[in-house]
């Protein structure tokens, strides 16, 4: 027997009852809702981050948090602000982070939120972004020189933490395969790896 909690401010728990430790592990890697489970709101514990499991009389709560990675975890070889770029042409002010990551490399979304762009766009290549508001905070998250014909999303799509939406690449102005992701508050770029940082933020599944 089983039923789902959604928890406000975009944190999503599942109860298992009775269930196996193989049926537990499937719901702890599956950020979506359970098919044909029961939904209700409750408020979010004080201090929650990326708990994955607490006991509660019986009832497993494995609880998936409001942000997540959106990449394994892998070297930035470029970080936000300005640059000299000496293997070729570049913006001289970089607005995100480059994660290496090899072609082909799952890319999700770090929360919950609506996609309001999935189309190729210049020098990012082909790029996603979404629009989110987590615990009141409103921001988007872009993500760019994503490989052609990986896009799982499409424009005014609702998307779940964690979401796959899209793999690596290397198309626009890049000179390798990598991720490049931005974090913007009210349409201006912020660093990434400080808003990350001061933040709880779960790892990449996996």
């Amino acid at each position: 027997m089983r039923a789902a909690l959604s928890v406000a401010a975009a944190l999503l728990a599942t109860i298992t009852l009775g269930s196996s430790p193989s049926g537990v592990a499937a719901a702890r890697e599956d950020p979506g809702f359970l098919p044909g489970a029961q939904h209700y709101v409750a408020p979010s514990p004080p201090g929650a981050g990326p708990a994955v499991s607490l006991d509660r009389g019986g009832y497993e709560v494995v609880v998936i948090p409001s942000l997540r990675m959106p990449v394994a975890d892998s070297p930035i070889s470029s970080r936000f602000g300005h640059r000299v770029c000496s293997y070729g042409p570049c913006p001289t002010f970089h607005k995100g982070i480059d994660f290496a990551l090899p072609s082909g490399s799952p890319v999700r979304s770090l929360a919950a939120g609506t996609v309001t762009f999935a189309a190729p766009d210049g020098d990012y290549g082909n790029k996603v972004v979404v629009e989110h508001t987590v615990h009141g905070e409103r921001f988007s998250t872009v993500y760019a020189h994503l490989l052609t014909g990986s896009a799982l999303v499409r424009a005014g799509q609702q998307v779940r933490v964690g979401e796959p939406i899209a793999k690596v690449g290397n198309t626009g102005l890049s000179y390798g395969s990598h991720l490049h992701f931005e974090v913007r508050t009210g349409d201006v770029p912020v660093d990434p790896e400080r808003w990350l940082a001061s933040r709880n933020v779960a790892p990449f599944p996996g």
